[in-house]
């Protein structure tokens, strides 16, 4: 099927280089957080958490919008086949059930065969940030209760 051949073309072609990207991104997204939670002053950690924001801003519209819209365009093309009207034409019944099955797998978009790149992902990844946000405030704000 051609999209399947156009993801396998995709994933091989850009896999490694995302994988290394999405490393070198995830590092420095990790540092940046860590220096926002050593900072007592709010203005010094604006700049460290507008960079982690910005990232993950980038990660979602740049990488998963796109990876999400190809994957939906390749799963529906099990229900276009069968809203085709396909029914009508008995001597081509069988080779059409063929691609409607074929059109029914799963498509999925890698980064180095490791991590999928899709809102769930993406999604996935700002829960997390999110989560540490709330574990690392929690100090922040105990020693601005010892100050006062």
């Amino acid at each position: 099927m051609m999209i399947d051949s156009y993801i396998k073309r995709l994933n091989n072609t850009f896999s490694p280089s995302m994988l290394i990207f999405h490393v070198i991104v995830l590092l420095s997204m990790c540092m940046e957080m860590y220096r926002a939670s050593t900072q007592l002053d709010l203005l010094a950690c604006l700049r460290p958490m507008l960079y982690s924001a910005f990232g993950l801003f980038q990660f979602f519209i740049c990488y998963c919008a796109y990876s999400q819209a190809l994957i939906n365009e390749a799963n529906d093309v099990s229900i276009n086949i069968y809203l085709s009207e396909w029914h009508e034409s008995p001597k081509y019944a069988k080779s059409i059930m063929m691609m409607i099955g074929m059109a029914q797998r799963e498509i999925k978009i890698t980064a180095g065969g490791i991590a999928n790149i899709d809102f769930k992902t993406g999604l996935d990844i700002e829960n997390t940030q999110e989560n540490h946000k709330q574990y690392k405030r929690k100090p922040f704000y105990g020693m601005l209760l010892q100050a006062n």
